[in-house]
């Protein structure tokens, strides 16, 4: 374990390259996940390196696995993810700024509809939304884009429980665009059944990629692919599908339609987090309309 700790140490300090740490942030999982006690005395020394890496982070394939590492702790430990965040600072900044700024700027970059990494973000982001805690409300984030600005990279700057809302709607009506499509593709030669997240072979298919260029034949490593700005699929940077207890978290279980229809319509009901101030202040026109016509 020591040497783990070690090697991750490593791929946090500030001196290795973003694009060769990019798994360090499922292997941080796994040690939390593994529960042992020879964690416990460097974890929060650790977490606070991821912050301090996410806060300068570039490459969005980086920043989606700093954030995942705590996506995945306030599943079970919200409160504690709180309270350290807002512990620390960086920069000038605190802890919980960094990571909700980050992870709402690329929350549309976690990758793969069938991922955990999509599935852990939106339902953990929902969490917060959910626990109304007031430091999530006095934090701030990047909104709507100003077209009429001359600044391309203008943006208003809203409550972070306003953008929730923004980015698990536009998340709710990718799910339901996805069902309206029928079955996706979910690797080669296999198709997913959205109701059942069943795979179903298909022979049939092969055939029409035997002659397709795979990304061995013009790259050798992952650093060629992500130094060539080429899209790196998620899932195949994870091992998610090699690690049976990530299958069989619940998590990877949650039909994601159903389960931000049930937010969408309990947060309407019960006007958590003041839900219906928000989105008469802060949603677009389209975005109050797909609303409406999700949960009528």
């Amino acid at each position: 374990m020591d040497y783990v700790i070690q090697f991750v140490a490593k791929l946090l300090h500030p001196s290795q390259s973003e694009s060769a740490s990019v798994f360090v942030g499922g292997l941080i999982t796994q040690l939390i996940k593994s529960g042992s006690n020879e964690l416990l005395p460097v974890l929060p020394d650790l977490l606070r390196a991821v912050t301090e890496r996410l806060e300068s982070a570039k490459l969005s394939l980086f920043i989606q696995t700093l954030v995942m590492v705590f996506a995945h702790l306030i599943q079970t430990q919200m409160e504690t993810v709180i309270n350290f965040l807002t512990g620390i600072t960086i920069n000038g900044k605190d802890g919980l700024s960094i990571l909700l700024n980050a992870w709402c700027e690329h929350f549309g970059d976690f990758q793969g509809f069938y991922s955990i990494k999509v599935r852990c973000s939106a339902t953990a982001m929902a969490k917060l939304f959910m626990s109304g805690d007031p430091r999530l409300q006095a934090i701030t984030v990047k909104g709507d884009l100003i077209e009429e600005s001359n600044n391309p990279d203008k943006y208003t700057m809203i409550p972070f429980p306003a953008k929730a809302v923004k980015l698990l709607l536009a998340d709710l009506q990718q799910n339901l665009d996805s069902e309206m499509a029928g079955p996706s593709l979910r690797g080669v030669g296999g198709l997913v059944d959205e109701a059942t997240d069943e795979t179903v072979d298909s022979d049939e298919d092969d055939e029409d990629w035997e002659d397709v260029e795979g990304p061995g034949d013009k790259f050798q490593y992952l650093s060629d692919i992500l130094d060539e700005g080429d899209i790196v699929d998620v899932d195949a940077t994870d091992f998610e599908g090699a690690d049976s207890d990530l299958w069989d978290d619940p998590i990877y279980q949650t039909n994601m339609k159903v389960y931000l229809l049930d937010f969408f319509k309990t947060c309407r009901a019960q006007n958590t987090n003041n839900f219906a101030q928000l989105c008469e202040h802060f949603l677009t026109e389209p975005e109050k309309k797909r609303l409406q016509n999700a949960i009528q």
